[in-house]
Formats: C-alpha cells, structure tokens, sequence
C-alpha cells in the first residue's frame, strides 16, 4: 500500500473548505452511546463590540479597543470570553479592575497585581459568577495594555 502526503497548499485548502462548511451549522443535540444526549450549545459569533451577555456594571476604560468578543450559553448558563486594549496606563487599569473586584468578589477574589501583570480571579459574592482577568502591558505595541476576561455563570 502506497500512502502520499498532499502538498501543504492541498491541506490548507481541504482544512479550510471543512471548517467552511462547518462555521455555519447551527449546534445540536448529539447522542451519545448510553442513551442520552449531550446538551446544545448556543453560540455567538465573534464581534468587535461589547458582549450583551457581560453584566452591565463591568467597566471597560473609554479608549477600549476591543480586539475579540465571544459569548455563549451551554446547559443555560451564560459565558463571555473579551479580549481588549486601551492605552490608559498600568497603574491606572490595575486601580480600575481591583476597586471593581473588590466590590464584586469581595474576599472571593485572589489578585496577583504589579506593574506588568494584572491577574484577580474569583467567584462572585453571590457565588452565581465566576471571574478571571489576565493582562499587562504589550512588548509589540508600546503604550498598550491587554486584558483578557472570562466571565461565567455558575
């Protein structure tokens, strides 16, 4: 038995059209060998705006650029994955998410915060939420914090 490799265009190719065809299903119900299913998914695509889904209070600096926003619901419990930058200094973005946490997560909050990193992770007060926030300054793009931030209903 004779086996080729196509050429590395060929498999781009062939992985881009099945992604393709992919992107445009709608999730579904999928059974599974016992009998059951495992439960639909309800995605959102990505968009450069802020996600519905993220609780109104969260603040964003005014500069934001919103570099990705995704959010979805799996087994009715809502989820929002944002990646964003701003210009606004380190100091500055680390004063605005720790007083946000503070107030949100209380002592549920676990923050590793200095000049380069801004780490806080946590459940909320209510313990209906669940928070994490990771970012610091960008070595590509002088000027520029990035933050990413998943959020999740528990």
């Amino acid at each position: 038995m004779i086996i080729r490799v196509a050429s590395g265009a060929a498999v781009l190719l062939l992985g881009s059209a099945l992604l393709g065809a992919c992107a445009d299903k709608e999730p579904s119900a999928v059974n599974t060998p016992t009998g059951g299913s495992v439960a639909e998914a309800a995605v959102q695509s990505d968009s450069a705006e802020r996600p519905s889904y993220l609780p109104a209070g969260f603040p964003l600096p005014d500069d934001a650029d919103i570099r990705t926003s995704h959010q979805e619901t799996t087994d009715g419990k809502r989820s929002v994955l944002l990646i964003f930058a701003t210009k606004k200094s380190m100091d500055e973005v680390s004063a605005l998410y720790k007083d946000y946490f503070n107030a949100e997560l209380g002592e549920n909050a676990v923050q590793t915060v200095d000049d380069k990193n801004l780490i806080i992770q946590g459940n909320s007060k209510t313990e209906k939420e669940t928070w994490s926030m990771i970012g610091g300054p960008l070595a590509a793009e002088d000027g520029v914090v990035e933050l990413t931030l998943t959020w999740t209903e528990v």
